[in-house]
């Protein structure tokens, strides 16, 4: 009798299995398990069938995944970098859309931008703004810049 008819285990050609393996090992070594706490968890998970990541099967692996994205918020170093990349993309939405409305949109918003985020951060152009702290401290010299015209104009109607 063979285990491999066993759902998650001996499949070794099976790309969510693996894919799900790597994940295990990557958190292990991203939340710093040492050794024993490691194999103590997946003994408990595998209610003390096994002690090696191997031998799980995929939902208790999902399991171990899970309870590390609940309790200890861990998604991994590329979920995290995806989200600041999220991040950064609705930053630099927001930058131009702010510039069009403080400098309206054939009024050269883009080079005084440009300018703007040269003189700032040093960057020739806000489509180079590599970091989400750059943006925002572009974004807040740019409301800075529309309130300040705004009051402007406000008092020359009076």
């Amino acid at each position: 009798m063979s285990l491999r008819v066993i759902e998650g285990r001996g499949s070794q050609g099976d790309p969510y299995r693996r894919a799900l393996l790597a994940k295990l090992h990557i958190g292990k070594k991203e939340i710093g398990y040492d050794e024993d706490s490691y194999r103590d968890l997946i003994r408990h998970i595998s209610d003390g069938r096994t002690c090696t990541a191997a031998h799980l099967m995929n939902r208790e692996i999902e399991e171990i995944l899970g309870f590390w994205r609940q309790k200890l918020d861990w998604h991994g170093k590329q979920a995290e970098s995806e989200r600041e990349a999220r991040r950064l993309r609705s930053l630099k939405k927001d930058l131009v859309h702010r510039a069009v409305m403080t400098w309206g949109q054939d009024g050269g918003w883009e080079e005084r931008l440009d300018g703007l985020c040269l003189k700032l951060i040093g960057v020739a152009s806000h489509k180079w703004i590599a970091a989400a702290d750059q943006a925002i401290k572009v974004l807040s010299v740019v409301g800075k810049i529309k309130c300040r015209l705004k009051k402007n104009s406000g008092g020359e109607r009076r």
